[in-house]
């Protein structure tokens, strides 16, 4: 019987463990996607400012405006992703993510450019042409948005932490299957008539 509910315990410790695993990943990715979602708030932030300004001065037309507002808010948004989103992703393949950071952001980067640009073309002489501008700038950048979010977590920063217990940690509570043969034996007393014990 003790061994029957020694088995059940393990059992409900292993499940209760591997829950509380899938927890934390969940936890730990829902944070992730926060940050990215701040950083993003950032970068699109600097890069509208720099476009209106750009465009709506009439220094640069639509398409170079947007090339230039992309670029320059691409800085801060590696510098975050690096070591604020990804900040756990291993330090030893730098050259690699920086080139795969940047060039992922250029062709986003002219896409963007190009979307943009065709955007301002169409809005040209419009009444609210600036307002159409900008808000085209914007759905471009959202269509972009997810798929970034992709490439970074999976390709560009792999490996990083998503709060994973240790898989020792996981099964501690299962038995392994070595534990019966090192168990030591318990001796039971032996049987007497009159329930006697033996003399000493």
């Amino acid at each position: 019987m003790s061994d029957v509910l020694g088995g059940a315990g393990s059992a409900n410790d292993l499940g209760g463990n591997r829950i509380l695993a899938a927890l934390a990943r969940r936890r730990s990715q829902l944070a992730r996607l926060v940050r990215y979602t701040a950083t993003s708030v950032v970068s699109f932030a600097v890069s509208e400012v720099l476009l209106l300004v750009l465009y709506g001065t009439g220094t640069l037309k639509a398409g170079p405006a947007a090339l230039i507002a992309n670029v320059v808010a691409t800085v801060p948004s590696y510098l975050m992703s690096r070591y604020w989103i990804w900040r756990d992703a291993p330090r030893n393949r730098v050259g690699r993510q920086v080139v795969l950071y940047w060039s992922t952001s250029a062709v986003c980067i002219l896409l963007t450019s190009l979307a943009t640009g065709a955007i301002g073309r169409l809005a040209d002489g419009h009444r609210y042409h600036l307002a159409i501008v900008g808000l085209g700038f914007l759905v471009v950048n959202v269509v972009f948005w997810l798929g970034k979010f992709a490439l970074y977590h999976w390709v560009i920063f792999p490996g990083s932490g998503d709060g994973r217990i240790p898989a020792a940690q996981v099964d501690r509570g299962a038995p392994s299957g070595n534990d019966e043969a090192t168990q030591e034996p318990v001796r039971q007393p032996a049987d007497h008539p009159g329930g006697a014990q033996p003399a000493r």
